[in-house]
């Protein structure tokens, strides 16, 4: 189990546990509709987050860490730079920036 799926679950088991806290507060007591409420919030909840994570994170990930194989297999001229990622997470550019410098000196 990788850590995108771990953190799939527990997110998933959170907002199974808020569902059946609010179902508790509002005032339902019968323990079948608490438990199906529970396992359907679980498990969409879950499924949910492992979907986005997967097509958000991991996917972006893979990406750099090609990125970072092909400058290390100094295959510079197949480097390609996703300028969209760089607009939206600032630590990303400043990496670019290192790996650019790296490669403008070799």
């Amino acid at each position: 189990m990788n850590n995108s799926q771990s953190i799939s679950i527990l997110f998933g088991v959170i907002v199974g546990v808020i569902s059946l806290i609010t179902a508790l507060l509002l005032g339902v007591n019968d323990t079948e509709k608490l438990l199906t409420a529970g396992i359907i919030s679980i498990f969409s909840s879950t499924l949910l987050f492992a979907i986005i994570t997967e097509n958000l994170f991991d996917k972006k990930i893979k990406e750099i860490y090609k990125s970072f194989e092909r400058i290390r297999n100094q295959e510079f001229e197949r480097v390609q730079v996703d300028t969209s990622i760089l607009r939206n997470i600032n630590p990303l550019r400043g990496i670019n920036e290192e790996i650019y410098n790296y490669a403008s000196l070799k």
